[in-house]
């Protein structure tokens, strides 16, 4: 019989005591999250305005107000930034990444009994800095407080460098654009100057909305702009709600800005001082990075907390398209001179409208009588529906806004972003505006709660895209079940588009889990073949590839027949 085994009693009173100590850190931890919602956050308003308040005209159909400001959750958030310091809030749509960044400073500020100067970047629009001006001066921020606050938005086109007094105000914010300019051109003097007096004034919280906009490593230097001014900041914000990039460079970049390089209180230099550093560390150890990544992310879905109406997803399938149409799609399809994404971007023109390419026809395919079955059907039932093109203003935004004018369709697609917010509150209060079209400019930041029906003409090439446009009317304040539909024509470049966002989400599963890539996956790259493996995962010695990567790659080297090549090699055979 197997002798037991000897316990080391000094050993065994170790772990007591390290167990004690981490389940009263974890008691006292939970008791102050606890804490500061039940007594709130000194300076915020205690509730939010419904954006659905309203959108029949009658505001006494819906509630004036959504919840509770903050909630648990968003609470949450705030008390991980005052731990964490640097963190990436990686929410869904609709869960208030914005409202948490606020948060976040007026909660310092008490904390620390003093103001803490703020710097929010945007993406590059002047639409987004609006945004965040009005929901700093009039949703979350309480009148008496806000008082007492300087906000600068600074127009980084006409001049806004030399007028902004960025010494006394308490929150600045810029675009992105602001701050991508190459150091080697003359013409850059203005911003060069913008980020010098950034640095010099010094920001202890820096805001940095849908950070993946952070990329742009060599033309235009902004990830290295942005890099110098951030690690300056004790604390970090980090908004994205597709925090995970199909390219693993710019996952680099996340952690560069998480973890820049410092000095320790011994003198030791920790962090990253570049991308190329983080990459060159830790390429072959993904691991390390999913550790960095779960360590300083905050990631929370929708309907894990809010209650919501039901969501279904359906692709419509479609069979056959006109012999004229087929002809102008063969067309393409055998062009050999168009690039790979010159021809994909042909071929879906090709597929929703075909009199682009020749004037001759009526602007008609299956794709719109499809999508009009779908719209009437939406407007017998009384409700609203927006409908979804990642791109095309000629021939697909114009033509379906003509077309649906009888339902008081209106539009979003970037030539009207001075009367974004009027086309807004049409859409969510005028009973009469049935129909919303719009391309990505309508994809961030917007309520569209009003409708219950969203119809995507063809798949967006990132998930994250799909899921932020979803969150647009599957969101707090949406009362009615939606129904999301995406067109499909099969056979055809749709097929290889929805083979080819398979892949990027297995990329996106390899880089957020840390791991090595599965025997599966493995097999779909290789075929079994491990040669290939290592071969097309070690296209540059620095960086690692994901498979997403791979593919991207592939569709911009293809100048003959894009979905057919793609979905071959997606399906193992290079």
């Amino acid at each position: 019989m197997k002798e037991a085994t000897e316990i080391n009693p000094e050993k065994q009173n170790e772990a007591r005591v390290a167990y004690r100590e981490i389940h009263q850190r974890f008691y006292e931890k939970t008791a102050e999250l606890f804490g500061m919602y039940e007594k709130k956050i000194n300076g915020l308003e205690d509730k939010v305005r419904n954006p659905a308040y309203g959108i029949n005209g009658n505001g006494n159909e819906e509630q004036e107000w959504l919840y509770d400001f903050p909630s648990f959750y968003q609470i949450e958030g705030v008390q991980f930034l005052m731990d964490q310091k640097r963190v990436l809030i990686a929410d869904e749509m609709g869960v208030g990444k914005t409202a948490q960044a606020i948060a976040g400073k007026i909660a310092l500020e008490n904390k620390l009994g003093r103001k803490v100067k703020t710097l929010v970047v945007c993406p590059n629009r002047q639409v987004q800095k609006e945004v965040w001006e009005k929901k700093l001066r009039g949703e979350y921020i309480t009148a008496e407080r806000l008082k007492d606050i300087k906000i600068e938005s600074i127009d980084s086109d006409n001049g806004g460098y030399k007028k902004a007094d960025i010494d006394d105000a308490d929150i600045v914010i810029i675009d992105y654009h602001a701050l991508s300019f190459s150091d080697k051109k003359p013409n850059n003097i203005a911003r060069k100057r913008l980020k010098q007096k950034l640095i010099e004034v010094g920001f202890e919280y820096v805001v940095l909305d849908e950070v993946h906009n952070v990329k742009n490593y060599s033309s235009a230097n902004r990830f290295s702009h942005v890099y110098d001014i951030v690690s300056k900041a004790e604390y970090v914000a980090m908004l994205s709600g597709t925090p995970i990039p199909t390219s693993l460079k710019d996952t680099y970049a996340l952690i560069a800005l998480l973890k820049p390089q410092e000095r320790d209180e011994n003198g030791n230099v920790t962090g990253y001082k570049n991308v190329e550093e983080v990459a060159t560390v830790h390429s072959k150890t993904p691991s390390v990075i999913g550790a960095i990544l779960r360590t300083s992310r905050l990631e929370r879905k929708l309907e894990d907390v809010a209650i919501l109406p039901p969501k279904t997803e359906e692709y419509i399938p479609i069979d056959e398209i006109s012999d004229k149409q087929q002809e102008i799609y063969q067309s393409i399809y055998e062009d050999d001179s168009l690039t790979g994404l010159q021809k994909i971007q042909r071929l879906q023109q090709a597929l929703i409208n075909p009199s682009i390419f020749d004037k001759s026809l009526e602007p008609t395919s299956p794709k719109f009588e499809k999508l009009d079955e779908i719209v009437n059907g939406a407007i017998t039932r009384g409700e609203k529906i927006v409908i979804y093109s990642p791109m095309f203003k000629g021939g697909v935004i114009n033509t379906l806004t003509k077309k649906y004018r009888s339902f008081g369709a209106v539009y979003m697609d970037g030539s009207n972003l001075k009367t974004r917010d009027k086309v807004i509150e049409k859409f969510q209060k005028n009973p009469n505006a049935r129909v919303m079209v719009m391309n990505k400019v309508g994809g961030e930041g917007i309520p569209l709660t009003a409708a219950n029906n969203l119809v995507f003409l063809w798949e967006p090439f990132s998930p994250g895209e799909k899921r932020q446009v979803i969150g647009r009317v599957w969101r707090p304040g949406q009362k009615k079940p939606v129904r999301v539909y995406t067109l499909n024509v099969n056979n055809t470049i749709d097929d290889g588009i929805r083979e080819f966002l398979k892949k990027k989400k297995v990329a996106i599963e390899y880089v957020e889990k840390g791991l090595p890539l599965t025997e599966e996956q493995k097999s779909l790259l290789s075929a079994g073949n491990e040669n290939i493996l290592e071969k097309w995962l070690r296209i540059n010695r620095r960086y690692l590839y994901t498979p997403s990567q791979i593919t991207g790659q592939l569709i911009n080297r293809t100048k003959g027949k894009p979905e057919e090549r793609v979905v071959k090699t997606l399906n193992g055979k290079f």
